[in-house]
């Protein structure tokens, strides 16, 4: 699916849950299987209610059945302190490297008010120069393009 590399696909709750809600969509449409649960001391001191039982809120880094190439990294909360998202980012990205991944891509929203007209703009962060470049150049041959801001 991906050559070479081996993806992983993230959304965590956030500005309107949009990353985690797409997430926990490509989870479930691909019958993923939880392989790796996170916890932290740094997550909101609450609990979720499933089928009777309270759950610790944690992150899931998942696989899909038929797929070697795709992790999807799904979770209930983000660390609420600065020490807490560095300490699962960590304890994510080591876990990412055990499984072979090469790339991780995040889903989130930035809310940005618009200041005459409503535009919608995709931004794209990159540590990849190559990767930052191939994605300027699919957004020059799309017929509709989103504008993505590198």
């Amino acid at each position: 699916m991906f050559g070479s590399r081996v993806v992983c696909i993230g959304g965590l709750p956030g500005i309107g849950s949009v990353g985690k809600v797409a997430a926990d969509y490509l989870a479930t449409a691909l019958e993923c299987s939880t392989i790796k649960p996170f916890f932290s001391c740094g997550f909101p001191a609450q609990v979720v209610i499933s089928q009777g039982l309270a759950e610790l809120l944690h992150a899931e880094l998942k696989a899909p059945k038929e797929k070697k190439d795709l992790f999807i990294l799904c979770g209930d909360a983000q660390p609420i302190d600065i020490a807490g998202m560095y300490s699962l980012a960590g304890e994510i990205l080591e876990s990412a490297k055990a499984e072979g991944v090469t790339d991780i891509i995040t889903l989130a929203a930035y809310l940005k008010l618009p200041k005459k007209k409503r535009t919608f703009s995709s931004y794209v962060a990159m540590l990849n120069q190559s990767i930052s470049q191939e994605c300027i150049a699919w957004q020059e041959r799309s017929s509709n393009p989103p504008r993505l801001r590198v």
